[in-house]
Formats: C-alpha cells, structure tokens, sequence
C-alpha cells in the first residue's frame, strides 16, 4: 500500500498538488493500491472531492 501523505487539498492546488494527483492516477492505472491522506480538515471536503473525483479523497 502506498501513502501520499499532503497537509490538506484545496480546490486551487499548487504544483506539487497537481504532481500528487497525476502519481495517484497513475498507480491506479497500474493496479498499485494507494491512498491520499490529508491531516488537516477540509470543510468543503465534498465540493474538493467533486472536483478531483470520488476516489481521490475520503
């Protein structure tokens, strides 16, 4: 199991955000499981999660 681990997830992501998601994606494709895990809250976690897809964060 892998783990990218981020302090939270905003709508509007940096750079290293954006490279986060893409390597998610891409050990999914290949069958890899792994999880984001966010520290802090996020109070719209269901508006972000829309956003960058049901999969991503829960």
């Amino acid at each position: 199991m892998n783990f990218f681990i981020n302090e939270t997830m905003h709508a509007q992501k940096s750079g290293i955000e954006h490279a986060e998601l893409k390597r998610f994606n891409l050990f999914n494709e290949h069958g890899a499981d792994c999880r984001i895990v966010i520290r802090n809250w996020i109070r719209n976690c269901t508006t972000t999660r829309g956003k960058l897809g049901s999969r991503t964060l829960s």
